[in-house]
Order: structure tokens, then sequence, then C-alpha cells
């Protein structure tokens, strides 16, 4: 058994130890649980063609302008909501 970390004292730092204690005795296949498919196959470049590197290339081009474009539509929206919070706040002083 480890034993607590003091450094921190509290009801939360005992939680927290605790979770950390117990991702630590988890067997290593069930550590790192990912969220993506696992469909992708890794490609050697330097063994790829170019066809073959042109089609990856261009696949990461198309999710990265997808990410770009979530990521404004998320940061626009937060942008709006604390604007009219603002004007809300504003008007009724």
């Amino acid at each position: 058994m480890r034993r607590l970390d003091m450094s921190s004292i509290g009801f939360a730092a005992l939680g927290r130890t605790l979770i950390k204690n117990n991702r630590a005795q988890r067997p290593e296949s069930k550590r790192n649980i990912s969220l993506t498919s696992e469909t992708t196959h890794y490609i050697d470049p330097k063994k790829a063609s170019p066809e073959l590197l042109e089609q990856i290339k261009d696949k990461i081009e198309k999710e990265n302008r997808k990410r770009l474009k979530r990521v404004v539509i998320i940061t626009s929206i937060f942008f709006f909501i604390v604007l009219f919070s603002m004007y809300y706040m504003i008007i009724n002083l």
C-alpha cells in the first residue's frame, strides 16, 4: 500500500491520491484507453508511394480544416454569449 501524499491535506486531496493510486494498480492494457478508432494503420513514410502520401496529406488537411471550423464556431458562440451578457449588465445598471 502506498503512503498518502501529505503535501496537500483534506478530503479532496485524499480522493485525488486514491484515484492516482488506483490508476497505478490497473493493468497496462486498461491504462491508456483511446477514444479514437483502432482501424488506422501505421504507414512507413519511407516505403509509401507519393500518391499514398498525398492522400494522407489531404486527409490531415481536411481534418485540420474541420477542427478549425469547430473551434471558430465554439469561440464565436462563447464571444456572443459574453458580449450579450455584458450588454445586459450595462443596460440594467
